[in-house]
């Protein structure tokens, strides 16, 4: 019988749930059963072995609908296998500054809950569409002179995929 594993995420403009959805794809590669589903519209992961959590960040923080989700089933994770993805701007770069931004924003989004252990983390740079875009952020893409694009490595984000259908013990 497949392992079932819900991957779940809160985005704002849709770039986290590119990146769910292309681990969800992997994780179904590898034999796993798996559900996509909003954070704010899961009301239940106890059908889980496992799951994978995904959100945007925002000037440092993690998108309220995440740390919800995380907050209203602490209890059931702490009994699963979890893995954790943020999506966020210091993951464009490569460089010791931004691998220290991603570190500590990695480390503020596993803090959010106590008692739930992650075996996989990761960061991933999204995409900005200027349309779906409010003023601020496009007040902080303009500031930071970054026009419109899709800066995920899809790659990377499959490979991160792998790891954790590894760590979740997911085979083919």
């Amino acid at each position: 019988m497949p392992q079932r594993i819900l991957v779940t995420y809160a985005t704002w403009h849709e770039s986290t749930a590119g990146v769910a959805r292309k681990v969800a794809d992997v994780l179904k590669q590898r034999g796993a059963d798996v559900d996509v589903e909003r954070a704010a519209e899961v009301t239940d992961v106890s059908a889980y072995d496992a799951v994978v959590v995904g959100s945007a960040i925002r000037m440092g923080s993690m998108h309220g609908a995440a740390r919800a989700f995380l907050s209203r089933h602490t209890f059931a994770l702490a009994s699963k296998q979890a893995a954790l993805f943020v999506v966020c701007l210091s993951a464009m770069k490569d460089d010791e500054k931004s691998r220290a931004e991603t570190a500590e924003l990695l480390k503020r989004a596993t803090g959010v809950v106590s008692g739930v252990t992650f075996l996989e983390t990761a960061a991933f740079a999204g995409g900005y569409d200027r349309s779906k875009a409010g003023l601020l952020v496009r007040f902080m893409f303009w500031a930071m002179r970054m026009g419109p694009g899709d800066f995920r490595d899809w790659d990377a984000i499959a490979a991160w995929a792998g790891t954790v259908a590894d760590a979740f013990g997911v085979t083919a």
